[in-house]
């Protein structure tokens, strides 16, 4: 996560989709107590130059963009326009920080942001687990969403890229790796991690298959994995690694009840869910 994301469609998306699971501040979901890991990253200076997270056009003044996007989450768009509007006008920087999400979602203290420094991965690691030790549901919200390996094959003299895993250790800025992954499984907690660019259908797959193989879980009973994909303006996925009975009773019954919502019926997301995802041994 970066500054300029704040207010941007996929902040729109993230707390959209954090809050028709958990519910807000006010009203939160009883037994699905979040905790949000930003992945938080200072873009180099190349990357500034691409212009990602200029996507604020849904947050103009329009009937269509009331429609289209406010209606889905009225509060939640209100508060980002007004956020993203202020700054506009007086020029001010946004930023992401603990008193925004505890405005937005029912985080209260189960919230963390510190810089991901190079050398300093552990230590970033031991505090997000402490951070989110109260937590049900942890959001992992990395730029990139899992690093993957991906290693040269040759095929009749052409050499293609395949995907051979996911990254154990990793100390890009922009992803997670499947250590930070275990950690959070271990302690018997549900993941909603944020994969970036998701387009093609066979990728929600790959990678759902291969999650439910590195993670190691705390419970004997076999994990529920859903993906909600986001497709608007820019393609993301969400994968929900659902632990316990409990838990997945309740991400199940609430998802069902996102099914039926405008989130659903404009066409923002669609939901999917993998059977028969097995612990690892």
């Amino acid at each position: 996560m970066q500054n300029r994301f704040v207010g941007d469609i996929g902040d729109f998306a993230n707390h959209g989709i954090l809050r028709a699971l958990c519910g807000t501040p006010e009203k939160p979901v009883d037994g699905l107590k979040p905790g949000v890991v930003e992945y938080f990253n200072t873009p180099a200076p190349r990357d500034l130059e691409k212009g990602a997270g200029k996507h604020i056009e849904y947050l103009k003044v329009l009937a269509y963009n009331n429609f289209t996007y406010r209606d889905c989450d009225p509060e939640l768009y209100n508060a980002l326009r007004k956020l993203v509007g202020e700054s506009l006008v007086n020029g001010a920087e946004l930023t992401i920080d603990p008193e925004r999400a505890a405005a937005l979602l029912p985080v209260d203290e189960r919230y963390y942001g510190d810089p991901i420094v190079a050398g300093e991965r552990d230590q970033w690691i031991e505090g997000a687990l402490e951070n989110t030790a109260n937590a049900d549901v942890i959001f992992l919200n990395p730029d990139n969403g899992i690093e993957l390996r991906i290693e040269a094959l040759t095929i009749d003299s052409k050499t293609k890229n395949q995907i051979v895993g996911l990254n154990q250790e990793t100390e890009s800025k922009e992803h997670a790796s499947v250590r930070e992954l275990q950690g959070y499984a271990r302690r018997g907690q549900s993941l909603m991690i944020y994969q970036h660019n998701v387009r093609i259908d066979g990728w929600i797959n790959t990678i759902a298959k291969m999650l439910k193989d590195p993670l190691t879980f705390q419970h004997k009973q076999p994990p529920r994995i859903w993906a909600l994909q986001w497709h608007t303006v820019i393609s993301r996925a969400y994968f929900i690694v659902a632990q316990t009975p409990e838990d997945q009773k309740k991400i199940s019954s609430r998802l069902e009840d996102i099914k039926t919502s405008l989130w659903i019926t404009r066409k923002h997301f669609t939901v999917r869910e993998f059977k028969q995802c097995p612990p690892s041994s």
